[in-house]
Parts: C-alpha cells; structure tokens; sequence
C-alpha cells in the first residue's frame, strides 16, 4: 500500500509494488477560509457525519468509505477496494466545517477503487464538471456536483493553496495518476465538488 504523510492523500500504487508518497501539508489559516453556497432551502438539512460510501455514477464508481486516521504522522490506506476519509477533516454534511477529503489508490495492474476516475490509456479524467458526486453518510446522502479536476506533481500538492482550502461545502477526491507506460505515477488527480443537495436519512 502507498505511505502518505499527514494530511496529503496523495494514493497509489505500481505493478504491485509500495510507491512511498511523503508531504507535508501547511495548515490552512482563517483567511483562507471560504463560504460556499448552502444547499437551496428547499433541501432538508444533513447533520455532518461519517460517510460510508460514496458514488460516482457518470463512471460507475461506488464503493464502501472507511474512516483512516494518521499514524505516527503518516497515512497508510490498508486496502485497494476502498476510500478513505480523512477524520482530522471536514465531515460531509449540511453544516460541514471544513473541506471533505476522501483518497483511494489507483493501480496500473488490476482494479482500485477510484480507477474509474480516469483513463490510463488516455491519460485524460473521466469525471467532467457537473458530474454527481453522491456519499452516504450516517445521517443521509449528499450530493456534489464536480466543478473541477486538476493534475498536479506530486512534489507540489502539499503547496497548492487550492487543494488545501478550508470549504465547509467542498468534497475533494484525491488519487495517483498512473501512467500509461508503466512507469512510476508523478501525477495525482485531484476532484473538486460542491454540495449542492442533500436528503436526510
């Protein structure tokens, strides 16, 4: 499995073999902080909870969410088949403090969970904006639209101010890139999205 360091969920894995990923990420300070759109009024509030699984229809992603937490600094997702959320974190949810933040590894040689969020071959996204994002949560389902996905050097996603934002409406996906000639991934794929409706359990 791939090693992260604290707070960067930058996941992935080659040809079977552990690919350590080391960040560290800078703490968002208060002007940084940015108030999304709340949900229409017409939508029933969620409280925020743990999410246990999230969607991405457009792509037939759908699998189950696990709580991760960092040890000793790092984050080591122990499985291939599913996300993971990052408690330290925003919890999705109606009344969300901070940005949500799920990983899942990628892997060149067989399935991973968050494989469908790309194309290998093509080495292009397959999720576009206006995308549905749907996770399930102890408390409801909530629904992001996909406003963006950005590809950035591994080297440089601890820095990049736009990734680590505290939005308290925001989900973000965060993958390995893998390459298509077999090479070792120097991208992640990253998915922004907003919430935009929410249903009550």
């Amino acid at each position: 499995m791939a090693i992260i360091a604290l707070a960067v969920v930058a996941t992935g894995l080659l040809g079977g073999s552990p690919e350590p990923v080391e960040r560290v990420l800078q703490p968002a300070t208060p002007t940084e902080t940015y108030t999304a759109p709340a949900p229409t009024p017409t939508e029933a509030p969620v409280a925020a909870s743990a999410p246990t699984r999230v969607e991405v229809p457009s792509v037939g992603l759908d699998v189950p969410v696990l709580p991760v937490t960092p040890e000793g600094g790092e984050l080591d997702p122990p499985t291939l088949a599913e996300a993971y959320w990052i408690e330290a974190y925003g919890s999705p949810g109606s009344d969300a403090d901070n940005t949500v933040y799920l990983a899942g590894h990628s892997y060149d040689s067989g399935d991973a969970a968050f494989n469908p969020l790309f194309d290998r071959a093509e080495q292009v996204a397959l999720v576009a904006p206006g995308d549905e994002i749907v996770v399930t949560t102890e408390a409801g389902r909530l629904t992001y639209a996909v406003d963006s996905t950005e590809r950035y050097p591994k080297d440089e996603l601890a820095d990049v101010e736009e990734v680590w934002r505290i939005v308290p409406d925001r989900l973000v996906l965060i993958t390995c890139f893998q390459r298509n000639d077999g090479g070792a991934s120097q991208d992640n794929l990253v998915v922004f999205a907003s919430l935009v409706s929410t249903v009550p359990a």
